[in-house]
């Protein structure tokens, strides 16, 4: 009955959102971020107090991840400044390193074309 007593979870993650993609034109065009929301609210005509989102970042290399993650936190960081809402971010376990070629042993290998594609084998390489 109140709305303007209420924060708004689901502006906080659209905020998100609109950073992100502000973002987007000032990184390296082989970074990719993927941002899905998860919960947005239980009903249309409330203020939704809890909303989720899931997103990842690929990156050439572990530098560059950790440049854009401290990036995306200080957008999280203005989203709740801007809404009023508070965020809890978990970074999950699986993150996977860049390949990087071992040229003594094999003084023939170049840098592997990038697909694009996520996959595990920098964390044995």
């Amino acid at each position: 009955m109140a709305p303007e007593k209420g924060v708004n979870g689901l502006e906080g993650i659209i905020l998100t959102f609109q950073g992100i993609n502000a973002l987007r034109q000032h990184i390296n065009r082989d970074i990719r971020i993927h941002v899905i929301i998860k919960h947005s609210g239980d009903s249309p005509n409330t203020i939704p107090d809890y909303a989720s989102a899931h997103l990842y970042v690929r990156t050439p290399s572990m530098p560059m991840l950790e440049e854009i993650y401290s990036k995306i936190k200080d957008i999280i960081k203005g989203a709740e400044l801007a809404t009023g809402a508070t965020s809890k971010v978990t970074q999950v376990a699986n993150t996977y390193a860049n390949k990087i070629p071992h040229k003594v042993e094999y003084p023939e290998a170049q840098t592997p074309i990038q697909s694009g594609a996520s996959t595990d084998f920098g964390n044995v390489s």
